[in-house]
């Protein structure tokens, strides 16, 4: 709920980290202070209370031209906040046609002072573009340029959002070839060849089931199990030997 009141200019607190340009426009002022003397007030600035502090966090050029003309008091729209609220309602400053266009430096700070947040910094980047008034793929494109640059620890664990739902992720590791624990992943060994031309029987007793492992020729590494039976009719052993090497069927031939 706003309310508008008139309030001393030494009340308002301008320490806060609130102040999101860069530099005051000398051209600005000048306008204001004409506009002031010919309609004697100036649109309200906004201030946050906290029920101690206003904390000021949209008209900085106003107040500096109250002051330069020497008025004690000025027209401030207040609403319950802390200072925390004013820095992130003043990163969102300015972002209206009638206001003073903020320029690359501006819009730099803003975005600079949540990266530099420990809890703003992990918000993911859109969520960033639109509490700064960034639109569109160039906005996060700023945003993911500036959070390079800074290398916020924290942003190293960022909130993401996938179908509507919030989790956290560590992006440490991310484009940099390394594992969870931030070592450098271990380069594969090279494994040695099998040797294809041999199979390794375990001989039982006739008529029983027996078990052999044929290295698959087609596939290194893969062991196949071959199943053999004692014919009697037939006095062959070994013979229909059936391996299963990569989802395709062989016939194994042993005399």
């Amino acid at each position: 709920m706003k309310s508008c009141l008139m309030l001393r200019l030494e009340q308002l607190r301008t320490d806060g980290g609130t102040q999101m340009r860069a530099t005051l426009d000398g051209d600005h002022l000048e306008r204001l202070a004409l506009a002031l003397d010919a309609a004697g007030e100036l649109e309200a600035v906004d201030a946050v209370h906290d029920r101690t502090d206003y904390w000021l966090w949209n008209g900085f050029h106003r107040l500096m031209v109250y002051s330069d003309a020497g008025r004690k008091k000025i027209p401030a729209r207040i609403r319950p906040g802390t200072q925390r609220v004013a820095v992130l309602l003043a990163a969102g400053a300015n972002t209206h046609r009638a206001a003073l266009a903020r320029n690359a430096e501006d819009i730099r700070r803003a975005v600079e002072t949540l990266l530099r947040d420990p809890e703003w910094a992990r918000w993911p980047d859109t969520k960033i573009c639109e509490a700064v008034g960034l639109k569109g793929g160039w906005g996060r494109l700023q945003v993911a340029d500036i959070r390079r640059e800074l290398s916020c620890p924290s942003g190293k664990m960022r909130t993401v959002e996938r179908s509507g739902v919030s989790y956290p992720m560590n992006t440490q590791s991310i484009g940099r070839g390394e594992g969870v624990s931030g070592q450098a992943r271990a380069t594969p060994t090279a494994r040695p060849m099998p040797n294809h031309d041999r199979v390794t029987a375990a001989p039982e007793p006739a008529g029983v089931w027996q078990r052999f492992q044929v290295p698959a020729a087609s596939v290194p590494g893969l062991i196949a199990v071959a199943e053999a039976h004692d014919c009697d009719s037939e006095k062959i052993c070994c013979r229909g030997t059936v391996a299963c090497i990569g989802g395709g069927l062989r016939r194994l031939g042993r005399g």
